[in-house]
């Protein structure tokens, strides 16, 4: 650590050389001398990381990864974790170190080191085992979220790594929606749709799943966020998605593959909100078969949800269908029909 204070660069890599050349170390002894602790519990790697000490960090990097630790002692030198636990990269987000995450998650990504040492390292997490992305898009940090997918997507992992990486975001979009906060799905979907993700993996993020299968757009709506639902809904309508990837999103399927919509109507509630689905649908650029397979809101087992609607609650399904939106019955009857 000293020689690192003092920017003995030598002295600094003679230091490193020397642990790993010990034979007399266990791997987890050589780990430990690897961190090189300050008083506070800072590993040596992560005041070189903090400082942005681009030539020790490489350094550290390529002679851990180049050296005979096994491998879990490889990927545990280079968390460079603190004291409680927690690697350095999630500590770099919660801390919204902007620079910090793009230059780890570059070191890490162009390092020798193998693919699946990579991607436990992007992954930054802490002593729950909670990833460094899940934590930030939970905790509201737009900015850190927009940094590290950012620096993902650009970096040289490999795609299908990208990919595990980035689906960790699906529950946590999903609470950020019951949360009412749009704004970081927003520029999250932005990075995504810049990056070179295929539309399936885009679509499978986007659609912000929790573990029981329950999409974000319906959780928005469950827990009262009517203003982060419409949001998500402006910008998916909004967007570049391909037309099949918007209708996947905004039908919003749960786990048995019931849209949304369906279940709204056949429940009979909420008609100023569907009201509100229907215009922003009815006024997209959308196509007319998109439009009508949304609008349906199809069971699986066949009926759709205005025919359940007018069945159990006329009343309710027209006002929701044809007042709010001006829409004359034979118009809608038309775009429901099937083609």
């Amino acid at each position: 650590m000293e020689a690192l204070k003092h920017h003995h660069p030598e002295a600094f890599n003679s230091y490193i050389d020397t642990i790993l050349n010990d034979d007399s170390l266990t791997d987890s002894e050589k780990v430990e001398h690897l961190a090189a602790r300050t008083t506070y519990g800072i590993p040596v790697l992560a005041m070189a990381l903090k400082l942005r000490l681009k030539d020790p960090c490489s350094s550290f990097f390529q002679k851990v990864s180049n050296s005979r630790l096994c491998k879990a002692a490889k990927e545990e030198a280079l968390q460079a974790r603190n004291k409680e636990g927690d690697s350095w990269l999630y500590t770099a987000c919660q801390d919204r170190d902007h620079q910090g995450i793009h230059e780890f998650i570059k070191l890490v990504s162009n390092s020798p080191l193998d693919e699946e040492t990579k991607k436990e390292l992007v992954k930054g997490k802490n002593r729950h085992n909670r990833s460094a992305l899940f934590s930030a898009i939970v905790d509201g940090k737009t900015l850190t979220v927009v940094s590290y997918v950012r620096s993902i997507l650009r970096s040289s992992l490999k795609e299908s790594t990208k990919k595990e990486i980035l689906l960790e975001a699906c529950a946590a979009l999903n609470i950020a929606l019951q949360k009412g906060d749009s704004s970081t799905f927003n520029s999250l979907a932005i990075e995504l749709q810049l990056g070179d993700l295929d539309d399936a993996t885009t679509q499978e993020i986007l659609a912000a799943k929790d573990r029981f299968g329950n999409p974000g757009l319906a959780a928005a709506y469950n827990h009262g966020k009517r203003a982060a639902a419409e949001s998500f809904i402006h910008f998916v309508l909004s967007s570049d998605l391909p037309g099949k990837v918007k209708v996947h999103l905004l039908s919003a399927r749960d786990r048995n593959g019931v849209p949304w919509l369906f279940t709204r109507l056949e429940r009979g509630y909420s008609k100023d909100i569907i009201a509100s689905f229907i215009k922003l649908v009815l006024a997209s650029n959308l196509s007319l078969q998109e439009k009508r397979e949304l609008l349906k809101a199809e069971h699986p087992d066949g009926r759709d949800g205005l025919t359940q609607a007018l069945k159990y609650h006329p009343k309710q399904a027209e006002e929701a269908y044809v007042l709010p939106n001006e829409l004359p019955r034979s118009k809608l009857r038309g775009i429901l029909s099937a083609t």
